[in-house]
């Protein structure tokens, strides 16, 4: 990792910047790396230290490298080399948006990511092929350019044409730097000392028996595939090859493997108890699971037990093909005995050493509910189902680069996994076939960046009747706090009515006892009026000399 420290400049930041704008900004702000480094994608994001620093990821082919101008500037590269483990990780453990990168010498905590998921998959598929020595092609990164950027990448022709001749050395860089660490065999045939002809021509039968295996192998892939994808039903959420042969792949997701294992912990599976397969009247293979999964909808509950049929079919070929279906029954969640989920794993072989996997998953109805309860249970079950997949590839990813980079250079690898593999791939389907006995998940969790313990001493049911009864309880007293307000306020009005009542509504008017007080009245009323009138006259005979006075005053 390189220092971080103060950095002079500051990126520009216009209105959608362009590619070619997020070129320029990169070369200026990472001048220490190669001329020939070019960037493929760019994330914002924050790196997470004392303080958030907000900031952007830049990653190109060959390094990761992040920039923030907080506090007189945080700069850091890397090489994908020098990353020796990727974590998906949520922020105050809640909110999904963060990723964590490790080197040997730290741990960097990225977060605030708009798309993590995208930017995961961008970052993980250039490490793993960094790590594999496989280069993506001219095409491949400009594919990746484009899915970013879009079409309008603000170049000229004469810019496209330069890059994409610099991205076509840099493949033909790779390709001559990973072909001198493998020996050269005709080099090895040329040394008499070393090779005789006997071992020549063992050589040469040998090559040409793998160029038939792989013809015949896609010859039979591309049969598999097609038989899979005609008995197809459900939905299509894993459709990969991976860099691992057919029957390591079946040996890693229906055997007791280290693989599961750590998959079922990382899910927070547990009291998994696995029956061996046994053969059944058709020919086919069976076995049942029975485990408890948590939960993460909290109107669902916490846990639930489940359970699990798997079948083999007599289809199957050891080492081409494998056709399993699973069915999948959960115990303790609402309406559970409407629906179950069912899943078919096909397995098809590529070549030696890779195949493709295809899952197809469906939710089937043993009752048909009403419309509501439908939709609920339809809504959860394909959210569960595609959180639960997209994980299991990941997983499958990584499991991929570290089984290759454990063959490629063995002392990169852990030597207990290394003892491991060599002990579980040895092994036939025919030994995976032997009874199995209950295991507890390992709590093997440096694949997580989640490294707290789970304590659970048994599985936690929540039923329906449960939160039936909770929630009429909680109605319960929502009405008795309801019907002493209503009194309450009944209670207040009738008491502002009773003192208000003669303010608002005046009284009916006097009544005079005696005809005399009515005759006196009258006289008072006729002595006031007569005051007036000659009250009016004094004031005309004062107005009249008033305007004469002033008349004879102009005069």
């Amino acid at each position: 990792v390189r220092p971080s420290g103060p950095v002079s400049g500051r990126p520009p930041s216009p209105a959608g910047p362009t590619y070619k704008q997020r070129v320029e900004e990169f070369k200026k702000l990472f001048r220490e790396l190669p001329e020939s480094e070019r960037l493929i994608v760019d994330y914002t994001c924050a790196l997470q230290r004392d303080i958030l620093l907000q900031g952007r990821i830049y990653l190109s082919e060959n390094w990761l490298c992040f920039y923030s101008n907080v506090f007189w500037g945080t700069k850091i590269a890397l090489t994908l080399r020098d990353i020796k483990a990727m974590y998906r990780e949520k922020t105050a453990r809640l909110i999904p948006n963060a990723i964590q990168i490790c080197t040997d010498s730290e741990k960097l905590f990225f977060t605030s990511f708009s798309a993590r998921e995208k930017s995961y998959q961008g970052v993980f598929r250039m490490w793993q092929n960094t790590l594999m020595d496989k280069p993506l092609t001219s095409l491949a990164l400009w594919q990746m350019v484009k899915q970013h950027y879009g079409n309008d990448l603000g170049l000229s022709h004469e810019e496209m044409e330069s890059l994409q001749t610099s991205a076509e050395s840099t493949t033909q860089t790779h390709t001559s730097t990973s072909s001198r660490h493998t020996p050269d065999p005709s080099l090895d045939r040329s040394a008499p000392e070393r090779v005789s002809k006997r071992s020549e021509l063992s050589l040469d039968l040998n090559s040409k028996l793998d160029r038939f295996s792989e013809q015949s192998g896609s010859e039979s892939a591309e049969e598999e595939e097609r038989r899979c994808v005609s008995q197809q039903h459900g939905r299509l959420y894993v459709n990969r090859v991976f860099n691992i042969s057919a029957e390591n792949m079946f040996e890693l997701l229906f055997t007791e493997s280290h693989f599961i294992r750590r998959f079922m912990n990382a899910r927070k599976i547990t009291n998994a108890i696995l029956a061996p397969w046994q053969s059944d009247a058709s020919g086919s293979m069976k076995r049942s699971l029975n485990y408890t999964i948590t939960i993460t909808n909290p109107l669902v509950g916490k846990f639930s037990t489940a359970t699990e049929n798997q079948i083999l079919y007599k289809e199957s070929r050891e080492g081409q093909y494998y056709l399993v279906d699973s069915e999948v029954y959960t115990h303790d969640v609402p309406y559970h005995d409407y629906f179950y989920t069912q899943n078919r794993y096909c397995i098809i072989r590529h070549s030696k050493r890779k195949c493709r996997l295809r899952v197809y998953t469906d939710v089937k109805y043993k009752k048909q509910p009403w419309g509501l309860v439908k939709s609920f249970i339809t809504k959860n079950s394909w959210s569960g189902l595609e959180d639960y997949f997209r994980h299991l590839e990941s997983e499958l990813m990584e499991e991929e680069v570290e089984l290759n980079q454990g063959g490629g250079d063995p002392g990169k690898m852990m030597g207990g996994l290394r003892h491991w593999r060599r002990r579980t791939f040895s092994r036939t389907l025919h030994d995976h076939l032997k009874p199995s006995k209950q295991y507890e998940p390992d709590l093997d969790t440096h694949r997580e960046g989640n490294t707290d313990p789970i304590e659970m001493n048994g599985p936690h049911r929540w039923n329906i009747s449960t939160i039936v009864a909770g929630m009429s309880v909680i109605l319960l007293i929502l009405t008795v706090l309801n019907l002493g307000l209503f009194f309450k306020l009944w209670a207040m009005e009738d008491v502002a009515t009773r003192i208000f009542a003669p303010d608002f509504f005046p009284g009916p008017a006097p009544q005079y006892r005696t005809r005399e007080e009515t005759l006196l009245l009258k006289a008072v009323l006729q002595d006031s009026i007569n005051l007036l009138e000659q009250l009016r006259r004094s004031l005309s005979l004062l107005q009249q000399k008033f305007v004469t006075n002033r008349t004879a005053i102009l005069q």
